[in-house]
Formats: C-alpha cells, structure tokens, sequence
C-alpha cells in the first residue's frame, strides 16, 4: 500500500503515517482532511533526514 502514497512535504501531506506493534509492526495511513477519489495521497517520506535528493530544486 506504501507504494501507492507519494512524497510531499508535511505541510502539503494530505495523510500521516503511525507504525503500529501487535506482533508484526505495521504502518497505518491515516488522512489528516477529507480526501476526494480522485486525489493522490501524500505524506512526508523525510524520516528526520533533511535533505532527500528528489527535493532538491535545481
């Protein structure tokens, strides 16, 4: 499902990621707003890393 989710930064993210422990860990996603059907989700990949190649404006 992860694969389908796309990168933004946090203030454009649209769902939020919680890794949840029951045996297995797993991520949950979760919408911060209203999602229509047709809208992509995002949420921000950054993991506490700062600078992420495919951010990089040229």
């Amino acid at each position: 499902l992860g694969r389908l989710v796309n990168d933004a930064e946090e203030k454009m993210a649209n769902c939020k990621i919680k890794k949840i422990q029951h045996g297995k860990p797993h991520l949950a996603i979760y919408a911060k707003k209203d999602i229509t059907c047709d809208e992509e989700l995002h949420y921000d990949y950054h993991y506490g890393v700062k600078d992420l190649p495919w951010r990089k404006t040229q």
